[in-house]
């Protein structure tokens, strides 16, 4: 028992970290993190799926990890779906192209060069999308209230 307080179990993975997409930024490179959203549209060339907050703000989720997933579940990328995620947040350097936004909803702000490398992706029909952010700042409200921040380089 001594000694072992800083160890890890490797048959114990990592939590992810409940994130609002509002919060996305590089503070959170390549940690685990869980984020819930609509999602709003899917460009199948780049596998990437354009998920919105029901306010203002939107991510990229890259899906290439879970096609069949996404394949046996078309619901998962089809417009207005709600979707829990939990993957890695990476930068691409250049950028990745956003899918076609749907008319419905106002152009969401999106970083293009932040991107949710998605592990695994799940209907969440009922989730409360409101209650999901309130209780992520409500149990971290420093890094659940900070916004999503642009890298001019």
């Amino acid at each position: 028992m001594i000694g072992m307080l800083g160890m890890t179990n490797p048959n114990n993975p990592a939590s992810a970290k409940p994130i609002a997409i509002s919060a996305l930024n590089e503070t959170l490179l390549n940690e685990k993190i869980r984020i819930a959203g609509m999602s709003l549209s899917y460009n199948f060339e780049e596998q990437v799926l354009l998920v919105h907050d029901s306010k203002m703000y939107a991510c990229l989720v890259d899906t290439s990890l879970v096609l069949e997933t996404l394949i046996a579940s078309p619901g998962l990328w089809e417009s207005k779906s709600v979707v829990s995620i939990i993957g890695y947040l990476e930068r691409v350097r250049d950028g990745l192209p956003i899918p076609t936004i749907p008319a419905f909803v106002d152009a969401p702000i999106v970083n293009p060069t932040l991107v949710v490398r998605a592990i695994l992706i799940t209907p969440s029909p009922d989730l409360n999308l409101a209650f999901w952010e309130h209780a992520i700042k409500e149990t971290d409200g420093a890094e659940g209230s900070i916004l999503m921040k642009f890298d001019d380089s």
